[in-house]
């Protein structure tokens, strides 16, 4: 799997990953960040998927699709 393109959120706390599988075909996976409130710093914050989206024959097919799903992509 080879990550072709990243987007952030503007408040930095979302991110797209869209991505090129083994099989040719390209995916993207919607990521948010969480703070450790209990230790508030940058090395405490980490990242989980929240969800995957589909497989597109183009990269741009893939990007089109995660920007109309996910609303803050289109800031």
């Amino acid at each position: 799997m080879e990550t072709v393109k990243t987007i952030k959120s503007l408040d930095g706390n979302r991110e797209l990953e869209i991505y090129r599988n083994e099989n040719g075909l390209y995916s993207y996976t919607n990521f948010r960040k969480h703070h450790n409130e209990y230790k508030p710093s940058p090395e405490s914050e980490y990242w989980t998927p929240q969800e995957k989206g589909g497989l597109f024959e183009t990269a741009d097919a893939a990007e089109s699709d995660a920007r109309a799903n996910h609303g803050w992509a289109r800031e």
